[in-house]
């Protein structure tokens, strides 16, 4: 028996040696998006199936679709768990996985996080409305990928924050192009709004023995510093901040 629906599975010398192509069977099923795959069954030289045989094969393709068809639905399924549905960057839990992988490879050493708070999102909200906010987002976070390519993963992290892991041999040209990101837009009565989107960063070197989920938390305060500053957009984390922190935190009796 002979079936097209393996990838590997090609016609050529061997399948016109052995096989039939005059008395093949088809069953074609509907996968859980609404697609169909179809599986074509030809049976050796000089033999016809019989109705038993389809009845088997049946029942052998619709288990192979099953399978196959599950396994495609856990793999859309965990890319939902772990990604942003608005701008398909990863969202935090799916960003610390892929912090924590890169740390078990030993590549994060070689990386920096960057923590983002987009400035003038608000402003862009008032001014034209939650929808083409949602728009700015996804063409934010779309300028961000095609800038980053392979050098990098973005995630977002809740309303207008982003995350970004980045090669620190590309880090200074990602810093220079966060300082103003080009976005194009389409009004809904088809006008091209244009703007610049500008961040208030907090950026954290991955060069420590420490937990990825660490060195976001450190460029959070990062760029919580560069928020309150009125001069600086970027700030690189020191070991100060987290003093301060502490400080802070401390209840003086």
């Amino acid at each position: 028996m002979f079936t097209n629906a393996m990838p590997f599975a090609k016609k050529g010398i061997f399948f016109e040696r052995h096989f039939s192509d005059d008395s093949f069977i088809t069953f074609t099923y509907t996968t859980t998006n609404d697609g169909n795959f179809t599986f074509t069954v030809y049976p050796e030289k000089k033999y016809i199936f019989s109705d038993s045989d389809k009845s088997d094969i049946d029942f052998l393709c619709q288990t192979i679709f099953t399978l196959l068809d599950r396994s495609q639905l856990y793999t859309t399924l965990k890319r939902i768990a772990e990604h942003d549905p608005l701008t398909g960057a990863y969202n935090k839990d799916g960003f610390i996985k892929v912090g924590n992988i890169l740390s078990e490879k030993k590549f994060l050493s070689k990386c920096s996080v960057l923590y983002l708070d987009l400035k003038n999102f608000s402003t862009i909200n008032r001014k034209y409305g939650l929808p083409i906010g949602d728009v700015v987002l996804r063409s934010y976070a779309q300028e961000l990928f095609n800038f980053i390519g392979k050098a990098g993963f973005v995630g977002r992290l809740g309303g207008n924050f982003f995350a970004i892991i980045i090669k620190n041999a590309k880090l200074s040209q990602i810093i220079q192009f966060l300082e103003e990101v080009p976005i194009k837009i389409k009004s809904p009565d088809g006008a091209i709004l244009q703007e610049k989107i500008s961040a208030k960063i907090g950026l954290c070197a991955c060069d420590k023995l420490i937990p990825f989920v660490e060195f976001l938390s450190r460029a959070s305060i990062a760029m919580k510093n560069a928020k309150a500053s009125p001069v600086q957009d970027l700030i690189i984390f020191e070991q100060s901040m987290m003093d301060n922190l502490d400080d802070k935190l401390t209840i003086k009796v």
